[in-house]
């Protein structure tokens, strides 16, 4: 009897021994799960600090090229405002850009004021051109000669004026003159030209217009009495006739003086066949560009 009592008591001592080993099995399994989770987390924190790291050398890397792009667009800048205020090699290169031809030493600009140049913003583009055009190419004298039935030189004593570097008074002078005139009347290019080429200096002619050349009854008599028509209200087949005849004057003057070249800015719609034909022609002729506005 006290031998069963002794091995019923062991028994039970291994039974409580065997549960508190489950116990301990299901505590070591709870707490490798949980050092499992650990390394888990420990290497998702250890990636997301590589990627910071990363983040913050490619935000260094991102603020230096930013810095680099600051300094070349500055230094770009730097040069194009160079460019802008130089002169020499520098300011051809602005020439070259706008395609005009001629040495730009002595030169006469031919501007179209008959009356459709009121026509849209024609008269103000020509305008602002000029300005800029003023401003920027290496011009050294100039004069400018505005037309319509007649021809207007400025200055008018038939000289030129120094707006080369720093003779902004100059061209303020040219401009002025300019803000004065008011389109209204024909188209007389051929007096234009005419008057251009009486400069003994002149090299290079630039010239503004908007249309073919017209001047009613040109090459005629006029009758006593007769109203000169506006070209405006001509008709188109009065236009025509007179068109043809003096684009044919012109270019024959222009092959006299192959040396100048004409450089032709076209305004308005000027890809009417007439029209354009007839600048590219001249500007061919002389060895002068086209150049649409």
């Amino acid at each position: 009897a006290d031998l069963t009592n002794a091995l019923a008591k062991k028994q039970a001592e291994l039974e409580s021994f065997s549960n508190r080993l489950a116990k301990l099995q299901k505590q070591t399994w709870s707490l490798s799960n949980e050092f499992g989770q650990l390394r888990l987390l420990n290497a998702d924190l250890t990636n997301r600090l590589a990627l910071e790291r990363q983040s913050n050398i490619f935000l260094q890397v991102a603020l230096r090229i930013t810095e680099s792009n600051s300094l070349i667009t500055n230094q770009v800048l730097a040069n194009l405002t160079a460019q802008l205020e130089g002169t020499g090699s520098e300011v051809g290169i602005r020439q070259e850009l706008l395609n005009l031809r001629g040495p730009m030493g002595n030169v006469v600009i031919l501007i179209d004021r008959s009356g459709s140049m009121n026509d849209g913003n024609r008269w103000n583009d020509a305008m602002n051109v000029m300005e800029t055009w003023l401003r920027y190419l290496p011009i050294k004298r100039c004069a400018l000669v505005i037309f319509s039935d007649g021809v207007e030189p400025f200055p008018t004593d038939g000289t030129m004026i120094d707006v080369s570097g720093a003779n902004v008074g100059n061209r303020r002078k040219l401009l002025g003159h300019l803000a004065t005139v008011r389109p209204d009347g024909n188209t007389h290019t051929l007096a234009a030209l005419e008057q251009a080429y009486k400069y003994s200096e002149v090299d290079t002619i630039i010239l503004f217009t908007d249309g073919e050349p017209y001047v009613p009854n040109w090459g005629k008599s006029a009758k006593p009495g007769f109203a000169i028509k506006n070209e405006v209200n001509s008709s188109k087949g009065d236009r025509e006739k007179i068109s043809a005849q003096l684009v044919k004057a012109i270019l024959t003057l222009s092959l006299q003086h192959t040396n100048v070249p004409v450089n032709a800015v076209a305004l308005g719609d000027y890809f009417q066949e007439a029209q354009s034909k007839f600048l590219l022609e001249l500007a061919r002729r002389t060895g002068g560009a086209f150049l649409g506005r």
